[in-house]
């Protein structure tokens, strides 16, 4: 009787275990989807011509994430939104960042876009 306790509860804790390890992480926040264009700052807002390595590696890697999960892809989608909104950013070179960067957006760069339909 002991043996099948001490099984059930080994049982049962590696179950809770298995459930912690495999749930996903926490999801994107505003504050991440910044910090991973923030590079991008002296292309889309300063001088710089072309945007820097930093900049695209940190673009590319937004739109992977929010490509992979929809939560992610809305928050992005309205903390970029609002963010440039706030900050006068050159749009027409943020639109050509997914071109000299080489990625399709899975996020439109458009001031007006509906995030709650990406």
């Amino acid at each position: 009787m002991a043996e099948n306790m001490m099984f059930s509860f080994l049982l049962v804790s590696d179950l809770v275990i298995l459930l912690l390890v495999a749930s996903p992480t926490s999801a994107m926040t505003c504050a991440d989807a910044i910090d991973y264009v923030r590079p991008c700052a002296g292309f889309f807002i300063g001088g710089a011509p072309v945007p820097g390595d930093e900049c695209c590696s940190g673009a590319k890697t937004l739109n992977q994430i929010a490509a992979a999960s929809e939560e992610d892809r809305k928050t992005a989608c309205e903390c970029l939104k609002q963010a440039a909104k706030r900050v006068k950013i050159d749009l027409g070179k943020a639109k050509m960042l997914p071109q000299i960067c080489n990625f399709t957006p899975v996020i439109p760069i458009d001031p007006d876009v509906d995030c709650s339909s990406r």
